[in-house]
């Protein structure tokens, strides 16, 4: 499983492209030509990437906006990212393997 060091930066990759969907988002790789589609959290996570940022940036955004707990929104966002990697649907500066 990829771990992130605190400063790790999280961006969109350029070879996938999105659109809005009932309040999610639908993603198309170009270069893999695979969809997917995401809940609202998911792509609120997804358009705070499209500037690179990091995992403290992104439990931010979506704990001022949402009453979470701080520990349950890190996991649940470090979840989704490791899933966006997964993909390589971002790019990631300065990840580390653990």
């Amino acid at each position: 499983m990829s771990s992130f060091d605190v400063g790790t930066l999280f961006s969109q990759s350029e070879h996938v492209v999105a659109c809005d969907l009932d309040g999610g988002k639908a993603l198309l790789d170009l270069r893999e030509s695979q969809y997917y589609k995401l809940n609202p959290t998911a792509a609120l996570v997804w358009d705070k990437i499209s500037v690179p940022s990091t995992l403290d940036d992104i439990v931010e955004m979506i704990t001022e906006r949402f009453e979470v707990d701080v520990d349950r929104c890190r996991a649940d966002i470090t979840s989704i990212i490791k899933r966006f990697h997964d993909s390589d649907m971002i790019e990631v500066d300065g990840a580390s393997n653990s």
